[in-house]
């Protein structure tokens, strides 16, 4: 006897199952998400020719201050931490627990190798924005005692502080490049690192060499106080990123005065080396966020995929840099120097000139303040010089 193992459904099964098969053929296929096409990526902003005005303030204000005051958060996350290897050298070479200012100094990029060095450092800087970075730098803490090396007050317009030593210790003040509030006679050291080429008219720069100096011990014998600069550079090496110096075109008139002045003008002049110039910063709007989507009416189902709202285009801001030229940085130094009654020792690695004073034959005093420049150079797309100064007796030899 053969079992018959077949099955067949019944007549209301039969019926359901046609109903869904009608369901899904009346069904709307699910259509593919479209795919936005990528925008072509937008020209970076190039640097703009400049001439500066008859009121330098207002435009360092505008196109320097203001303008680090808006993109401080961005430029301390967008900067290299890792400092300049000259610049390390430099603070290395310092004699332990000496105290130093870094004029110009941000966001305080130098203060955690100035404690690597074991030397103390004072960070001066107008921005607000800057400083307050400066002071999560790893260093800071002047003012809660854990200094262990020599003590300083500082008088003047700006703030004092009360310990710096062998721990690295520094602090941060707010002021100007050409502020004279430092009492004379305060730091073994000082630097000014891609600083001074935001100034706009040379008094100013040499009024900021001058400032720089006029802080440091004048000492009679060695070890003397040492300065260090450094500034952009005219002369920039086939890979530099800043896409300036002689790529850069003609000055643009800022007026229309000026520009009358000019086109009266006959006869074709060849077009000057630009080192004024408004290099852009671009600023990066915040990330706008996702909101979850709703449906097009209050019947539809409301989607689970978040829905990007547009975000605002970047904002390009201009910073004023003025690009040194060859000879230009040690020029501006011994001007300064000289200006505020220096004399000039002879120089040595990398200098050339008649500017040594050695063998002038009026005798130096005992109050006589003496520079010397110890060496001058070209590295990655900026100018830098090293010098130190001091009181030189009559007794003593020739430095």
């Amino acid at each position: 006897m053969t079992t018959d193992l077949s099955t067949e459904s019944s007549p209301a099964e039969g019926s359901q199952t046609a109903v869904k098969g009608s369901e899904r053929q009346n069904r709307e296929p699910k259509l593919p998400r479209p795919v936005k096409a990528k925008a072509p990526p937008k020209p970076k902003p190039e640097p703009i020719p400049y001439r500066p005005t008859s009121n330098p303030g207002e435009d360092e204000q505008t196109a320097v201050h203001e303008v680090y005051e808006a993109i401080a958060p961005h430029f301390s996350q967008t900067r290299h931490k890792k400092p300049w290897p000259l610049i390390s050298t430099f603070l290395h070479s310092l004699p332990p627990n000496s105290v130093g200012l870094d004029s110009g100094g941000g966001n305080g990029k130098y203060v955690p190798t100035a404690r690597e060095a074991g030397v103390g450092l004072v960070v001066m800087d107008r921005s607000l924005g800057l400083l307050g970075d400066a002071r999560r730098q790893p260093g800071f803490g002047l003012g809660k005692g854990k200094g262990k090396g020599k003590g300083r007050e500082v008088e003047g317009d700006v703030a004092a502080y009360e310990v710096a030593g062998s721990d690295g210790s520094g602090e941060c003040v707010r002021g100007d490049l050409t502020c004279e509030g430092w009492r004379r006679g305060v730091f073994d050291f000082a630097i000014s690192i891609a600083a001074i080429h935001h100034l706009s008219t040379p008094l100013r720069r040499r009024r900021a060499v001058q400032v720089l100096l006029q802080p440091l011990v004048h000492a009679p014998k060695p070890p003397y106080a040492r300065f260090m600069i450094y500034v952009w550079a005219y002369e920039q090496s086939s890979g530099s990123k800043r896409r300036m110096g002689a790529t850069t075109g003609p000055p643009v008139p800022l007026t229309a005065e000026t520009a009358a002045r000019e086109s009266a003008g006959t006869g074709e002049q060849e077009p000057a080396k630009v080192q004024d110039v408004l290099v852009p910063w671009v600023l990066q709007p915040p990330k706008a966020p996702r909101t979850p989507s709703t449906g097009e009416s209050s019947g539809a189902a409301q989607s689970d995929e978040p829905v990007q709202v547009p975000a605002p285009e970047p904002q390009v801001l201009h910073r004023y840099y003025h690009l040194f030229v060859q000879g230009e940085l040690r020029d501006l130094v011994v001007s300064a120097a000289k200006e505020d009654g220096y004399r000039v020792l002879g120089s040595t690695e990398g200098e050339s000139g008649e500017t040594e004073d050695e063998s002038a034959s009026e005798p130096l005093s005992s109050d006589t303040r003496w520079i010397k420049i110890r060496g001058v150079g070209w590295e990655a797309d900026n100018w830098w010089i090293e010098g130190e100064v001091g009181i030189r007796p009559v007794s003593l030899p020739p430095v």
